[in-house]
């Protein structure tokens, strides 16, 4: 019998131990690298956020710093002339519901929500303007921007009027070609304008205004002499450019020697303003040549037509505004003369002008000069006259009448400032640079290449949304502590007083709202410019306005509530209709305070600065 033996001999294999994540483990893991992974972007992110914030706040602060220096050395300038020798003016301007970006308008659009309503992003800015007379001396003179090629040299002058404040841009030439890298422009053909940049020679649109904007100025551009509607240009605050513009007080001999056959200083290639204000210009340069057609046949001397321009060597005239401008055929002393109406009425009879009338204007000198001792009954005698004749005082009695005795120091001031608000400008700047055509027309009097680097000379900052200006007279708080007082008009700009402080006057704090004003005041507040200027729309038509404050052609502001000035001549206009002895001071301080944006806007409302000038009224007076 065979015996089975059932015990079986089992080998076992020790396995090496081996661990694994379960499925708890593996979800833990994947949250933890997922929240590392987003800490570690949000970590580059802020830094980079942080980077790009350092940069814009650089490159604004760097932009401000520059800014202050030339406003202060502009006013350093001013302080060298005595203040019987110089002015200032300052217009103030509110601009409401505008908006600072394209995504704004945008956003609000998509809100269903119009500007002026809660929740809206549209905000109110002010944009101010400043000019004033400022004197440089040594190896600083003045010099003009104007490029005019190797055959004339350059225009210097110790005197120039500086002007602060906010261009508008003009439209762009429509059939421009934007891609002209395969042109010679050497040898293209100066008549093909498709070729290079040019510009129409009025402002696309008010500030805020463009074809989607719902607030003043939308579907009209009144800047237009055809009334085309905007584009847009001059729609969002970013963009707005904040321009400093100096016209050279260069004399007559800026437009034309004695003898037409040398030609003039300035050169045939030069642009140049026959008066320091356009309104001025435009009445003499032929555009309503039916007042000034001459009474008999006597062609000389030639008379304020464009075309007696033609056949002498002199520039080309240009308005102020255009900004291809920065000359003027005005010295300082005929601008005074000519401003303050140093000619009396009170030797005139009616329709008889008074012996021997001074020089008033730009034609002090040159080919166009008359002389003190000559009275011609053609247009010339017209341009040789002062702005406006002051009304005088003899024996209690007014001439001419009309007046009480009381009202003749109202009279005067009304006229001075009217004449010195007429000289304010809303210039065209362009910031994008243009495409140079090189390339020399044929017609001597045709618009040399060159004039168009004008276009952006003027940009001192391109993306200003804000500039506003104070002025002070010394004045401080009296009394108790003030409540919050809102300097600016727009709730932006808040104040509180306390004893002591320094009382800053401006757009919505007049100085005669809040202290007695004296006899003659500087101010025209918000709303009062009609009562206290000689206003209108339309200075060409109105020949015998005297001084006139023309609303269009100065860029003022449509609605006088939205308008504040204050205006210091060179002398105070006195009770007796001649003026006061020194000159009339001015403010001792001013405070700009300024909204600058970055070039690429990372800072959403840009950053504010704020910085005092100091007028040395030791020196003015």
């Amino acid at each position: 019998m065979k015996t089975h033996n059932n015990t079986s001999t089992q080998r076992f294999r020790t396995a090496s131990p081996r661990s694994a994540f379960t499925l708890v483990e593996l979800l833990v893991a994947v949250a933890v690298v997922i929240l590392l992974s987003i800490g570690i972007g949000q970590l580059f992110g802020n830094v980079s956020r942080l980077v790009n914030t350092g940069s814009a706040v650089a490159e604004v602060d760097a932009l401000a710093r520059a800014l202050e220096k030339q406003i202060r050395d502009d006013f350093d300038r001013m302080n060298r002339l005595p203040t019987e020798d110089t002015i200032l003016a300052i217009r103030s301007r509110l601009v409401r519901d505008v908006y600072l970006t394209a995504d704004d308008e945008e956003s609000d659009r998509r809100a269903n929500i119009e500007p002026g309503d809660p929740g809206s992003l549209a905000i109110s800015t002010r944009l101010d303007e400043v000019l004033f007379l400022a004197e440089s001396g040594g190896n600083e003179l003045f010099q003009t921007a104007q490029e005019a090629g190797d055959e004339y040299d350059t225009v210097f002058t110790p005197v120039a009027r500086i002007m602060y404040g906010h261009g508008l841009k003009p439209v762009l030439d429509p059939n421009y070609a934007p891609d002209p890298d395969d042109i010679d422009f050497d040898t293209a053909d100066p008549a093909n304008e498709d070729l290079y940049r040019n510009r129409i020679w009025y402002a696309d649109g008010d500030f805020g205004s463009g074809p989607t904007a719902t607030g003043f100025n939308t579907t009209v551009n009144r800047f237009s002499p055809g009334s085309e509607r905007s584009t847009g240009r001059n729609q969002f605050a970013g963009q707005y450019s904040l321009a400093r513009h100096e016209l050279l007080l260069a004399g007559g001999l800026a437009f034309s020697y004695a003898d037409p056959g040398t030609g003039s200083a300035s050169g045939r290639n030069r642009n140049i303003a026959m008066y320091v204000r356009d309104l001025d210009t435009l009445r003499f340069n032929g555009i309503n040549s039916s007042v000034f057609e001459p009474s008999g046949s006597d062609p000389d001397p030639p008379f304020f037509r464009a075309s007696a321009f033609d056949n002498l060597d002199v520039p080309a005239i240009g308005l102020i505004r255009h900004g291809r401008v920065d000359i003027a055929a005005q010295s300082p002393e005929s601008l005074k003369r000519w401003l303050e109406g140093v000619q009396s009425r009170d030797t005139a009879s009616a329709g008889v002008p008074p012996p021997l009338p001074p020089d008033g204007t730009a034609f002090d000198a040159g080919y166009f000069d008359q002389g003190a001792d000559e009275w011609r009954p053609t247009a010339l005698d017209v341009a040789d006259r002062p702005l406006w004749v002051r009304r005088t005082v003899r024996r209690g009695i007014v001439t001419p009448p009309g007046l009480s005795v009381g009202q003749v120091r109202q009279y005067n001031t009304r006229l001075l400032q009217s004449s010195i608000a007429g000289m304010f400008n809303r210039l065209l700047v362009e910031t994008e640079p243009t495409t140079i055509q090189r390339v020399v027309p044929n017609s001597p009097n045709a618009q040399r290449p060159e004039q168009t680097l004008m276009d952006y000379h003027a940009v001192i900052a391109s993306r200003c949304s804000r500039f506003e200006v104070y002025w002070s007279d010394g004045t401080r708080w009296r009394g108790p502590d003030s409540g919050p007082i809102d300097l600016s008009g727009d709730g932006t700009n808040i104040v509180e007083y306390s004893a002591g402080d320094i009382v800053w006057f401006g757009f919505n704090t007049p100085r005669e709202s809040l202290l007695l004003t004296g006899a003659a005041s500087a101010e025209i507040p918000r709303n009062t410019r009609d009562a206290r200027l000689n206003t209108t729309t339309d200075g060409l038509s109105q020949i015998g306005l005297e001084a006139a404050y023309d609303i269009d052609r100065t860029a003022a502001s449509p609605d006088p509530r939205n308008e504040y000035m204050a205006i210091w001549g060179y002398r105070t206009p006195g009770p007796s209709g001649f003026y006061e002895p020194g000159g009339w001071p001015k403010p001792s301080l001013l405070k700009f305070r300024i909204t600058l944006h970055d070039s690429q806007f990372r800072l959403r409302d840009g950053k504010t600065f704020e910085f005092i000038i100091e007028i040395d009224t030791q020196q003015l007076n």
